[in-house]
């Protein structure tokens, strides 16, 4: 008897489990099983060091920020284990010739971070609004020549304000209710800054 198959499904089931995602200042990256550990205890290659410890859940996305205004995503589920020095996140990715990675952050599709460029434009991004299917990723922020994007920040539920320095030593407080919330671009001016001065 011939007659249609049923479609076949392949699904890769991840157990849902905490894990430290250690990232080194060079952009590699290896993932540790449980949270609360020791950053100091940390090693890495020579020339290399820590560039941050996310605490997340295995089945969550870490986000890659290149100093284009691309993003990229890569499953934490497929990181490399703790063992050895990891592998480096442009491996895991089809990063743009002449380009580099300058942040990462990993976290649940219900984060949401301030997205900000050291001239002070900036807004607040859903997490799934930045991540992309795409190796290749997706451009997300507009950076103008010589301005930098500052390290994403997380928000908590809690929060309600942001903080801003400047390198002249300006500080403002605004209330977050401010913020414009985009899904990339380049958002408003969150701090008025001088010629010259830039956000720290």
């Amino acid at each position: 008897l011939i007659e249609p198959a049923e479609r076949a499904v392949l699904e890769t089931r991840v157990v849902e489990e905490p894990v430290t995602v250690i990232v080194s200042q060079k952009g590699w990256l290896r993932a540790r099983q449980g949270h609360g550990h020791d950053a100091s205890q940390f090693s890495f290659k020579a020339g290399d060091g820590l560039y941050d410890a996310i605490e997340c859940l295995s089945t969550h996305e870490l986000i890659a920020f290149s100093d284009t205004g691309r993003v990229y995503t890569v499953a934490v589920a497929n990181l490399p284990s703790a063992r050895g020095d990891g592998q480096p996140i442009t491996s895991m990715i089809d990063i743009e010739p002449g380009t580099r990675i300058v942040h990462m952050v990993a976290g649940p599709p219900g984060n949401r971070y301030v997205i900000a460029s050291a001239s002070g434009h900036g807004f607040i991004a859903n997490h799934t609004d930045i991540t992309t299917r795409q190796r290749a990723g997706k451009q997300f922020f507009t950076l103008d020549d010589g301005d930098v994007w500052m390290k994403p920040l997380v928000l908590r539920p809690d929060d309600t304000h942001l903080a801003m320095l400047a390198k002249s030593g300006r500080f403002l407080i605004v209330p977050l209710s401010e913020l414009k919330i985009m899904s990339g671009g380049r958002g408003t001016q969150l701090m008025g800054l001088d010629k010259g001065d830039t956000l720290m």
